[in-house]
């Protein structure tokens, strides 16, 4: 069984057209889809490129000059997944990559390539079909916590309907 979520459910669909024999059920939650960009009249484009990508950028400079710390610190800038219940060991690490240049520029190197990333994905469907023999189960939410809102995520329904009708 391989289970992954967002980008990661996308390595692991990757994974499975390579591997067929090697897995036998995949889990993806919330999966990213290489037609993700293509689709929705330039939605998830738009939101990635003019928001979700200048949001991480300026938070690997503020992490270089030492903004983030400060923030942190001072209370302004909180863990993207927070709650009264989460254990503190979980907030501290996030503290810490919150002020980890090294971090949050591979962070925002994956989403500068994330097209290339959709494109290796087309290649191998053009190439090969996704293997009969492995089941699949798509978990969604509404809307993901940390960074997209609903609309775009109810606006993926078809996209990962077509993910169902893979198998």
């Amino acid at each position: 069984m391989f289970v992954g979520s967002e980008l990661g459910a996308m390595i692991a669909r990757f994974y499975t057209q390579i591997y067929q024999d090697d897995i036998s059920h995949i889990v993806m939650v919330n999966p990213l889809v290489e037609t993700l960009f293509d689709e929705d009249s330039g939605l998830w484009n738009k939101f990635w490129y003019e928001n979700l990508l200048p949001k991480w950028y300026s938070y690997a400079i503020g992490s270089i000059i030492g903004l983030n710390r400060f923030l942190i610190m001072s209370n302004f800038l909180k863990p993207q997944i927070n709650s009264d219940s989460m254990p503190q060991n979980i907030t501290n690490r996030q503290k810490f990559l919150m002020s980890n240049p090294k971090h949050l520029f591979s962070l925002v190197d994956e989403f500068i390539n994330l097209n290339e990333t959709f494109d290796q994905m087309k290649l191998i469907w053009s190439i090969k079909q996704f293997p009969q023999n492995v089941s699949i189960t798509i978990l969604t939410g509404k809307n993901d916590d940390m960074f997209v809102s609903s609309d775009l995520f109810e606006a993926d329904s078809n996209r990962l309907n077509s993910l169902k009708n893979v198998n």
